[in-house]
């Protein structure tokens, strides 16, 4: 079945598993640092926005899942999520891919001995995932399952979804990096659970209040000038979600099906179709159900 959705040119790499690619047996930077043998890199990373700032913590991978709070210079600790949205050297080594980062060149394209390495260190999966939770949190959201890939939304919800839309254009780029990063381990079915909670918000889930308008200045952050009824229902996270978010899945079926409600709910003043909770949580049951089916 054919996808329904065009992918961004910038995604057929991707979706071809990089060809011409090679392998560099000497480059190592993304598996030690997932091991916990080294920390972030280059030095400074996480303080890139504060100058002379000191970290609280070190930057080895266990200790970023915990807190990564960072002291200003007057003593008062900054919120992870001013660290978070702040800095932009940190995403490269959390979701490392096979692309070159341009926000960073002190991080290394992911090898691909680095794959096949990781995926037999019992820590990597559990390490990979606390750094999805961790973004997840940032963006509003909670992983329910990882089995499933169920996303809900977390307790303060409503301030991560502005801030996700006030900011989304890097934020966007972030995604599109945490899901190539997901699928290269394996783990293409969290992908359809963020990409399927995401088009439910879109589909069925209104603001608490539809009236409030984007005051920020710079407009080219901002999707729409107006807010929709509905949460990340506005032109920039559509446009990443359509071109870039949805052709994160290299598996033909489940990208064409993904792509197939994603065009439903977008044709849906034509058709009245609503991708409703109920609908979201029995799609990801029946992967599950599917995926235990053909292992056995």
């Amino acid at each position: 079945m054919a996808s329904t959705l065009e992918p961004d040119r910038a995604m057929r790499p991707f979706l071809l598993n990089y060809p011409g690619s090679t392998d560099n047996p000497k480059l190592r930077e993304n598996y030690r640092f997932y091991s916990g043998e080294q920390q972030l890199r280059p030095p400074g990373t996480f303080r890139s926005t504060i100058s002379r700032s000191k970290l609280e913590r070190t930057t080895f991978i266990d200790d970023i899942h915990q807190e990564p709070w960072r002291i200003k210079e007057n003593g008062k600790p900054e919120s992870k999520y001013a660290i978070l949205e702040g800095a932009h050297d940190y995403i490269q080594w959390l979701f490392p891919i096979r692309e070159q980062s341009s926000a960073n060149y002190g991080s290394q394209p992911l090898q691909g001995h680095e794959i096949s390495s990781l995926k037999k260190d019992e820590r990597f999966l559990d390490r990979l995932c606390n750094s999805y939770r961790l973004m997840l949190d940032f963006y509003g959201m909670e992983l329910t399952s990882v089995e499933t890939g169920l996303i809900s939304r977390s307790e303060n919800y409503v301030e991560r979804y502005k801030n996700l839309e006030r900011n989304s254009w890097h934020n966007n780029l972030r995604i599109t990096r945490i899901l190539k990063c997901l699928s290269e381990f394996g783990l293409e079915h969290l992908n359809t659970g963020f990409i399927l909670h995401v088009l439910n918000e879109q589909s069925e889930q209104p603001r608490p209040d539809t009236r409030q308008r984007n005051e920020r200045s710079n407009s080219f952050f901002i999707a729409d000038t107006r807010e929709s009824p509905n949460w990340f229902d506005t032109s920039l996270i559509k446009r990443s979600m359509d071109g870039f978010w949805a052709h994160c899945i290299r598996g033909d079926a489940e990208r064409a099906r993904v792509a197939d409600l994603i065009t439903k709910v977008r044709t849906s003043n034509e058709n009245g179709f609503k991708f409703t909770r109920k609908l979201y949580e029995g799609v990801l049951s029946r992967n599950e159900t599917a995926g235990e089916t053909s292992s056995t």
